[in-house]
């Protein structure tokens, strides 16, 4: 790899690093804040479960679409940066519909605002990934992103706790930084060097294909289904241990702790893994192997004790599902049935990201309402097994 090409996957992952930025605080620490100040304490679940839903349908739309537009200017002067940039002005437009929000279906339909331009920064951010990165380099770019996520993260937190404890000044930090970080990517000029597009697939890209692609889209529905819905009620359900401690402060702050480890730990595991994969091979298996992680770590929760087994069995799962998603999203660039349609297909495959958070909510109801924490957990690890079982049967996809 040269030089530049070094330089230009350290742009992929800043820009990557950005999206990041650009949505963890908002929708973990900044937009329930905001709720907090226009709805009474009872509505607020409502309406953050109505801006959740709403966020995911608008986000759908916009990588779909993002990355369908960008196909069809690919050649063009607008490229594929061009959307991004379009997506990057809409992001900054909808921060301030945030800060100028006055109740709450205002800021609903911010948010659906939101979340319909930073999926047009990442639609087409994303075929770009896979037009520009070497097939041989697609392991090492999945660790990369791996890797900088959870910096991401940390840099939007910190940048919703600066000195001045002013909700608007915090979204001002937010937009800053991921403009900062994804307007590199979006000037520098695309690598010489890119891959070479196959004949074959330009003219056909055959059942198999489309159906591998397929199949990689609901194994990561499922494991995405998995680790939404534990997330959403991790706390209640270390809340219940008997060894849990009696205040509630002191086991978020908990939660918060060792969600942070296994955030920590799992991003050099995943680079590791994905440099092995551009060396060895074995993508399925490795991506069969974390899923399997993932049930086995959910099995772990679902028949522990106290603290001590529980929090290991989410240690498990939640590094393995970081792996997981990291890889996948590199692997699913190896699959894509057509490079004339890359952006319109990675759109559709973030369904598989985007779906989850509007269906999940629904399931964990549906089975808390008859069952307890053991059969929800058990449910969820058959849903990872299964796509473990799925990965296994993908073919092995010819470089495109």
């Amino acid at each position: 790899m040269s030089a530049y090409r070094h330089s230009h996957l350290g742009l992929q992952g800043l820009a990557y690093a950005g999206v990041v930025v650009g949505y963890v605080p908002l929708l973990t620490l900044l937009l329930p804040l905001k709720l907090s100040e226009m709805v009474p304490a009872d509505g607020q679940v409502g309406w953050l479960s109505l801006c959740a839903i709403g966020g995911a349908g608008s986000a759908s739309l916009g990588g779909v679409l993002g990355g369908w537009a960008s196909d069809r200017t690919r050649d063009g002067r607008l490229g594929r940066r061009g959307w991004m940039a379009v997506g990057l002005v809409g992001f900054l437009l909808s921060f301030l519909m945030i800060a100028r929000s006055a109740g709450p279906v205002s800021l609903l339909a911010a948010i659906v605002a939101f979340q319909f331009a930073l999926n047009l920064i990442l639609g087409p951010l994303m075929a770009a990934f896979a037009e520009e990165t070497p097939d041989e380099r697609r392991g090492l770019l999945g660790g990369v992103l791996a890797l900088v996520y959870p910096a991401g993260a940390l840099v939007g937190v910190a940048a919703t706790f600066a000195p001045i404890q002013a909700f608007g000044a915090e979204l001002l930090l937010v937009a800053l930084a991921t403009s900062v970080m994804v307007l590199p990517f979006i000037l520098s000029p695309p690598p010489v060097t890119a891959p070479a597009t196959s004949p074959s697939a330009l003219s056909d890209p055959g059942k198999r294909r489309i159906a591998d692609f397929g199949r990689a889209g609901v194994a990561r529905f499922l494991v995405q289904v998995a680790g939404g819905v534990v997330f959403a009620f991790l706390l209640y359900y270390l809340a219940d241990l008997p060894d849990a401690g009696s205040s509630k402060d002191t086991v978020a702050a908990r939660v918060a702790g060792v969600a942070a480890v296994v955030t920590a730990a799992s991003a050099p595991v995943g680079l590791a893994i994905g440099w092995a994969t551009d060396r060895r091979g074995g993508w399925r298996p490795w991506l069969a192997g974390a899923a399997s992680v993932c049930a086995l770590g959910l099995t772990i929760m679902a028949f522990a004790a106290g603290w001590p087994a529980a929090v290991a069995g989410y240690a498990l799962f939640g590094a393995a599902l970081a792996v997981f998603l990291a890889l996948h999203a590199s692997y699913a660039m190896k699959l894509l049935p057509s490079p004339r349609h890359r952006g319109r297909d990675l759109g559709l495959m973030n369904l598989s990201n985007t779906l989850p958070s509007m269906l999940g909510p629904g399931l964990t109801w549906a089975v808390l309402s008859f069952a307890d924490y053991r059969t929800l957990l058990l449910l969820l690890a058959g849903f990872s097994a299964a796509a473990a079982l799925l990965m296994l049967s993908i073919g092995r996809p010819s470089p495109n």
